[in-house]
């Protein structure tokens, strides 16, 4: 007669006969089991939770086609000016950050078809859900409609041309920056082109077309995390589910439609093509990402050292380095030749004057108390012109080495140019968010989840309609900045070190104090 035991197993008990429960195999296989199960549940939980917080966003305060047609319509404006609203907003983003990390750690931690179905399908229907949402925290989208009408419908160069040149346009007066030539690359130019001349000039159309190739960019995000993790022979699921379940990547890619998210996708297929031993075909797609958006250029230099540094002689890398880098410099001045207009080509750069919601714009209003606007926003410019690219070089320094030395130094680029540029927006918190899931490392993530909830949380000082009539632009930039990088920075404290160290002065005196008698 067979005898059946009952072990609790990470809270799940499980039967079995006592033989096999005795076996090692066994009982390891009992306690993956029960692993699966508890992940099953809590990915359960948070789909559940997530879910109905997406489904009302989607039913009951953005829905696409009752908002199309509303200007100057944004994430207050839907959800209400009370104070309700807010408190609102702020629970279902707190909600929101903590279910995506039960989701996270849960991905981590199990194994089996099971939880792969459940870390992975549900963030693809709330992205589906988003993508037929209003933008409700940027209007850039209906930017992007504009310049590429521009190109698309008039044959006109948005580098030279901004949308308020074509005033009779019927989609004109739905475009933010009206007097704002392109800042985008020409491959993102091109693709804003076909995608309006698609659209017909319909309304629902253009921006549907934006959002479905949002969305599309996002879910080859996912799918190139996912492949650079098994490159690297890391177990996929956690790190792909950080970047799905984000809160901020699901609200600013697909539910608003940033551009940024298809620039991501080309430089994560330049890291797993690098990964998997095609150096020339990665630079290919990092400089085809630049050209969507120049942020991508920072990962150039880190890929580039990382593959050169090993080879003996600077004569060896400068030849390795014009083998790799003749024909992506032949592409960029292909594709950006027919759309030169001087200065005015570089649109990135003049964001170095607008300054907002970044440390750079509390440090140039400190020094407006003391000094005109022109030297104090001179004088923080050179600052942090010269403290990232301090902080750029050492990263560099660091980065020769394996897979993971090339990452973390990716990520720790995307930190310092997100902490450190005058201007500041919280979708640019999602750059590290895409490093930070191909490294898979648990202290980074959650480094990247509490810059990504600040950043979430900052749009109550940027919308709240109330403290919008009341304060200064000023005034609420600061408040922003504060929210998002005050925890992340303090995310940098050892505070394990700290405990410790109080730890061993609080016994020292015990262990040395004579012994009585």
């Amino acid at each position: 007669m067979t005898t059946l035991v009952r072990v609790d197993v990470g809270g799940t008990v499980i039967t079995a006969p006592l033989g096999e429960i005795t076996e090692p195999s066994a009982a390891a296989d009992a306690m993956r089991q029960a692993k699966g199960l508890s992940a099953v549940r809590q990915l359960i939980a948070a789909t559940v939770g997530s879910g109905l917080i997406y489904i009302a966003y989607f039913a009951l305060v953005a829905f696409l086609p009752d908002h199309l047609t509303k200007q100057r319509f944004s994430l207050f404006s839907a959800l209400g000016r009370g104070y309700q609203s807010l408190a609102l907003y702020i629970l279902a983003s707190v909600a929101l950050f903590a279910l995506a990390i039960v989701a996270w750690r849960a991905a981590g931690a199990g194994q089996g078809w099971r939880v792969h179905a459940w870390a992975l399908i549900p963030p693809g229907v709330f992205g589906f859900l988003l993508m037929l949402t209003m933008p409700l925290t940027s209007r850039d989208l209906f930017y992007y409609i504009s310049c590429g009408r521009t190109l698309g419908v008039y044959g006109a160069n948005p580098y030279k041309l901004p949308p308020s040149a074509f005033p009779n346009d019927p989609l004109f007066q739905y475009a933010n920056w009206p007097d704002y030539t392109s800042p985008y690359g020409p491959i993102w130019l091109l693709v804003s082109a076909g995608l309006a001349r698609l659209a017909s000039g319909d309304l629902f159309w253009s921006v549907y077309f934006f959002k479905l190739l949002a969305f599309a960019s996002y879910l080859a995000c996912g799918a190139l995390i996912w492949a650079i993790l098994r490159a690297r022979g890391r177990a996929p699921l956690a790190g792909t589910a950080l970047w799905l379940w984000n809160p901020l990547v699901l609200l600013e890619f697909p539910g608003t439609g940033h551009n940024d998210v298809l620039m991501l996708a080309g430089l994560l297929l330049g890291l797993w093509l690098y990964l998997t031993g095609h150096a020339r075909l990665a630079i290919v797609a990092l400089a085809l990402a630049a050209m969507v958006k120049s942020v991508a250029l920072i990962a150039l230099p880190v890929l580039l050292w990382h593959h050169l540094a090993p080879r003996g002689g600077w004569l060896a890398r400068a030849r390795e380095a014009a083998r790799l880098l003749w024909l992506p410099a032949l592409l960029v001045a292909t594709c950006l030749g027919p759309f030169w207009a001087g200065a005015a080509t570089f649109g990135p750069v003049k964001e170095s004057t607008h300054y907002y919601a970044s440390f750079g714009h509390i440090a140039r209003i400190v020094l407006e108390w003391r000094l005109a606007p022109w030297p104090a926003g001179t004088i923080t410019r050179g600052t942090i012109l010269l403290v990232l690219l301090g902080g750029y070089l050492l990263i560099l320094r660091r980065t020769p080495g394996d897979d993971r030395s090339l990452l973390v130094g990716l990520a720790r680029a995307f930190f310092l140019l997100i902490a450190l540029w005058p201007f500041f927006v919280p979708w640019y918190c999602a750059w590290a968010v895409a490093a930070v899931a191909a490294l898979a490392s648990r202290r980074h993530g959650w480094r990247v989840l509490v810059l990504c909830a600040g950043a979430t949380l900052s749009y109550t000082f940027q919308f709240y309609l109330p403290l919008r009539m009341v304060t200064s632009v000023e005034f609420r930039s600061t408040l922003s900045a504060l929210l998002t990088f005050v925890p992340f920075l303090l995310t940098f404290v050892p505070w394990g070190t700290l405990r410790r160290g109080q730890l061993w002065r609080l016994r020292r005196p015990a262990l040395t104090q004579p012994p009585i008698g």
